[in-house]
């Protein structure tokens, strides 16, 4: 004998809608740099900026010019923030604006009272950075003082000068 179904109630409905439930989107570290380091802009353009960190990269540093570079420099450290994001919030931040990429590093975390760890990341950097840019000073008067609201200043040891970036012009060095 044959029995034909018409349709087969498999799972309760409890279960076949958290068998359709989207899951969450994965996040990844992103090292941020310039004025995405403030949590507070993030979350005005529309992305929750999971677990902050201060953190640094060796053998980078921050250039300021018309905006923030990460550029090469043997023997430099880039401190900025590690904020874990999504694809769809990388997305968003970075739609339309086709002089940046994405490049894989490992930031090491400095944040007071914990043990420093290495942390792979990626950061957007500008595909042919302007370092002939003109200098903004407005620009530079906001990113100056989001680096010393947030602390990253104190945490450069006292060898490293009292800026924690470079002045243009700076020469990078190496290529890919």
């Amino acid at each position: 004998m044959i029995r034909e179904y018409a349709a087969c109630d498999c799972f309760s409905s409890a279960q076949g809608n958290a068998a359709l439930a989207k899951p969450p989107e994965r996040t990844f570290a992103v090292f941020f740099y310039g004025l995405n380091m403030d949590a507070g802009l993030l979350s005005s353009k529309g992305v929750v900026p999971r677990d902050p960190r201060l953190a640094l990269i060796e053998g980078q540093v921050v250039v300021l010019g018309a905006k923030a570079m990460l550029l090469r420099s043997l023997g430099g450290r880039a401190y900025g923030m590690l904020f874990w994001l999504t694809h769809q919030e990388m997305d968003t931040l970075y739609a339309g604006m086709h002089d940046y990429r994405p490049e894989p590093f490992t930031a090491i975390l400095v944040n007071p009272g914990e043990d420093s760890r290495p942390v792979a990341a990626i950061s957007m950097v500008h595909v042919d950075p302007p370092v002939d840019s003109k200098h903004d000073s407005a620009y530079s008067a906001r990113w100056i003082n989001l680096v010393r609201r947030l602390g990253i200043a104190d945490l450069m040891p006292a060898g490293e000068g009292s800026k924690p970036f470079a002045a243009l012009p700076i020469e990078p060095w190496g290529t890919e």
